[in-house]
């Protein structure tokens, strides 16, 4: 039988992990999501009522929160190099 190397080892353990992480997140990523998808719907329901295009609004919101998940990790990061850990501060 082959002998497993360190990358296999690790991944093995990273994938333990990970999915361990998950599991004890999932739920709480879960609440989130409902309340971002019940907002998001409510703009669609909107944008449709104005007459814009699904096609369009689709492509809209996809670039618009790609942009807004990088401005907020980029804001937590910059508050952790900033030596301020957890809670929610507003930038300037």
């Amino acid at each position: 039988m082959a002998k497993t190397t360190y990358t296999q080892r690790r991944r093995c353990v990273d994938q333990n992990e990970m999915l361990r992480s998950w599991q004890s997140f999932e739920w709480l990523l879960k609440e989130e999501v409902e309340k971002l998808d019940h907002l998001m719907f409510r703009m669609y329901q909107e944008a449709r009522t104005l007459g814009v295009s699904k096609e369009y609004y689709q492509q809209f919101v996809n670039e618009h929160m790609c942009e807004l998940i990088d401005k907020v990790a980029e804001e937590r990061e910059f508050r952790e190099r900033q030596g301020v850990k957890g809670g929610k501060h507003k930038s300037a």
